[in-house]
């Protein structure tokens, strides 16, 4: 590994490749293709995820401060970091000089940390393949971002392996720029950088790990095993001949004379039988539930088909079933407060958001009104109104109410 510190100025092409070769994307990449089912095999890494992420992110977040910001970036955020461990979100002014950000998954970022603490970024190198004309010929290469503070300087790989300073855009180029019109014209251009690096993680837990990690031998297991089972039955769909005194040394010509006459010629001391070969199918259907509940269990999440089996699910067993799930979202709901407050932070530093999460949570909705009318007269008519499951929008269901009870005493009067 290249001993780097934070007051390196990355401009040399020996640091920037040397920093790409000990990047170490082996698990990364490992779990993002399980994620995309490059193998082909039982994708429960893909489920599992999908519900996390969907549980928490599916429906839009709250905010206590009005933030001009479209959050339909939180799922593939979310997502990708569940698959990699890491994230990143990356503010910048789009065309329209709006905020806008950007989804990079981690297998594309270095993070250049700070030499005292080892904790506050300082750079980072982005670096993804592009395709370029060589000798008339498409070929794939590496470009390369390095951002600081200020500035973003471009790179690009060549025919060797070295990374040239690229040529053809301003290079290097402040984060972005403002312009000041009057009557629809520019007047004045000003190039600006954020004062931060504009990359900011979204680990998927404390340890930053892969949601992959906990149950990759498990899903392997149970890929081998389900793979085993079908080799077996496809090898020995038939049965096998047994014959007794009797060498063949051709046995095309035996199973055609099988085939054709439906005899088979032994010695005087011979015999002939078809064996048939038990395949344990019981104990591979109990191996097979007992790795699927334990992807679950140490994956933490629900399978919803044992969850459908089920005849008494109050909202009591719902809220036990869903139990590892909830604390699962939650503490990715801490690292996902982390990094939206670093976004909002450049998006005004003196504002501070509350964020709260809106769960997709399954219920007994005949329970829940049911407890709504009991608690009638306990509790104010609003809170009523929140927990009831048919209502969306409290304000207008209580404005409705509001309305009809005024006709009510309109007729009354007339």
């Amino acid at each position: 590994m290249i001993d780097l510190t934070a007051d390196d100025v990355i401009t040399s092409s020996n640091i920037i490749k040397n920093l790409i070769q000990t990047h170490d994307t082996t698990a990364m990449q490992e779990a993002k293709d399980y994620y995309n089912n490059v193998t082909g095999e039982n994708n429960f890494l893909r489920k599992l995820i999908r519900q996390k992420v969907n549980y928490l992110l599916a429906k839009p977040l709250t905010l206590d401060q009005e933030v001009k910001i479209e959050f339909d970036f939180l799922t593939d955020l979310g997502r990708q970091a569940s698959i990699q461990g890491v994230s990143w979100l990356h503010p910048y002014i789009d065309k329209k000089g709006k905020l806008n950000v950007r989804v990079i998954e981690g297998l594309e970022v270095i993070p250049i940390y700070d030499t005292e603490f080892q904790k506050d970024i300082v750079q980072i190198i982005r670096y993804y393949a592009i395709e370029v004309v060589e000798n008339e010929r498409l070929t794939t290469r590496y470009r390369v971002e390095v951002w600081d503070d200020q500035k973003v300087t471009y790179y690009q790989e060549n025919a060797e392996g070295n990374y040239l300073f690229e040529l053809g855009v301003i290079n290097p180029q402040y984060h972005f720029q403002m312009d000041y019109k009057v009557l629809d014209q520019v007047v004045k251009t000003e190039f600006v950088g954020w004062g931060v690096v504009p990359f900011f993680p979204l680990y998927n837990n404390e340890e930053k790990m892969s949601d992959f990690e906990d149950i990759k031998t498990l899903i392997k297991s149970y890929n081998s095993t389900l793979t085993g089972l079908a080799t077996n039955i496809d090898d020995f769909q038939d049965s096998l001949l047994l014959i007794k005194d009797k060498s063949y040394t051709k046995y095309s010509e035996l199973m055609a004379i099988i085939k054709e006459f439906k005899i088979l010629p032994v010695d005087d001391t011979g015999d002939a039988k078809y064996l048939t070969l038990e395949i344990p199918v019981e104990a591979r259907d109990r191996m097979l539930n007992i790795l699927k509940e334990n992807i679950y269990e140490f994956g933490m999440g629900v399978d919803t088909r044992k969850l459908a089996e089920g005849n008494n699910l109050t909202n009591v067993v719902l809220k036990a079933k869903y139990a590892d799930l909830d604390l699962k979202a939650n503490e990715f709901s801490v690292e996902i407060i982390k990094c939206l407050k670093q976004l909002f932070n450049i998006y005004n530093p003196n504002l501070k958001v509350n964020i709260e999460f809106n769960k997709t949570v399954i219920f007994n909705e005949s329970e829940q009104i049911d407890n709504v009318i009991k608690s009638k007269g306990t509790v104010s008519n609003e809170t009523l109104m929140i927990n009831h499951p048919w209502v969306k929008d409290v304000k207008k269901e209580m404005s409705k109410i509001e309305e009809e009870m005024s006709k009510i005493d309109d007729n009354m009067i007339e």
